[in-house]
């Protein structure tokens, strides 16, 4: 009997390759290295634009030679995440929460801060949403072109949360009862994204980049992670090598999530001071912090990233 040929399986492992190299023609460089290591550019899941980071599929053969490799400063496992929203029920009554400043005006930050005139932030959202084009606070900014959207490979899908976050950094003015609403730098711009993936974030942050964005807005996060993750690295190589302001939701689950967990970000979480949206608790405030207990916002370990960095009233 004929002996019959067992097929030749080359199983492929995805993996983070953190390289390190003197250049910061990033791109440029992060391609050769690929094209050096004979990567076939089907198993390359990710270059970056804008650090010293790809992701690929590689075989044990192929990990092992490029651990050898002068430019290759580490390899780790790389799982595609799915970041989700930080919320789906933040409803602008809401916002009333503790935000009275002491003065006669309705509207509290009435004559505050800066109208944001001349900048230009980035937005990114996840679960491939997008803000509803009818939001009334949104009328003004659309009509005068001071919102961008990157383009994304699928139709978008309108959903409250964007619409709410965005409304509350360039909403105009609105009357809901007696109180008055306005977005706390109403005259910027906005180059928006959507994501789905975490390697969609990353895309969105260079495009964002490349067009000299400064402040980029990310109220999502991956559930589930613990500790500090390839994904919150990543973010930081990008903070570290680009100089832009980063800032993110420390959560839903009174931990923090990445990429909240990154060293560099601006990670903004939430003083628990309502037990519903009606009823307000007793003050002290609480504060949930990364190791689960009621504290001040920092932990005492040392080796420890200190978050969330800044917290406001919310429910």
């Amino acid at each position: 009997m004929k002996q019959q040929r067992r097929p030749n399986f080359r199983a492929l492992f995805s993996v983070w390759v953190w390289l390190t190299y003197d250049s910061t023609s990033f791109y440029e460089k992060n391609l050769n290295f690929l094209i050096l290591q004979k990567i076939p550019q089907q198993n390359v899941i990710h270059i970056s634009k804008n650090s010293k980071t790809v992701i690929i599929k590689a075989t044990a053969g192929e990990i092992k030679r490029i651990k050898k490799s002068p430019e290759c400063l580490d390899v780790t496992p790389y799982e595609e995440s799915i970041p989700i929203k930080t919320t789906s029920e933040l409803i602008l009554r809401q916002l009333d929460a503790d935000s009275q400043n002491g003065t006669n005006s309705p509207l509290f930050n009435e004559g505050q801060g800066f109208s944001g005139n001349g900048v230009t932030f980035g937005m990114i959202s996840a679960e491939r949403t997008i803000f509803d084009t009818r939001s009334p606070q949104l009328q003004e900014a659309l009509s005068e072109g001071r919102v961008s959207v990157l383009d994304y490979p699928l139709p978008p899908l309108p959903d409250l949360h964007p619409s709410v976050v965005l409304s509350e950094i360039i909403g105009e003015r609105i009357v809901i009862g007696e109180r008055v609403f306005e977005g706390i730098a109403k005259r910027s711009s906005v180059l928006f994204s959507t994501s789905e993936t975490d390697v969609d974030v990353f895309r969105a942050i260079q495009e964002m980049i490349s067009q000299n964005v400064k402040i980029i807005n990310y109220s999502a996060g991956i559930i589930g992670n613990i500790g500090y993750t390839g994904f919150d690295q990543e973010i930081d190589r990008l903070i570290f090598e680009n100089g832009f302001l980063f800032v993110t939701a420390s959560g839903n689950r009174r931990t923090v999530s990445s990429p909240g967990s990154a060293w560099n970000t601006l990670t903004v979480g939430n003083l628990q001071t309502k037990s519903s949206p009606n009823t307000p608790s007793i003050p002290p405030y609480s504060i949930w912090c990364k190791d689960n207990t009621n504290c001040s916002g920092y932990l005492s370990e040392s080796t420890l990233a200190h978050k969330p960095d800044v917290v406001a009233p919310g429910s």
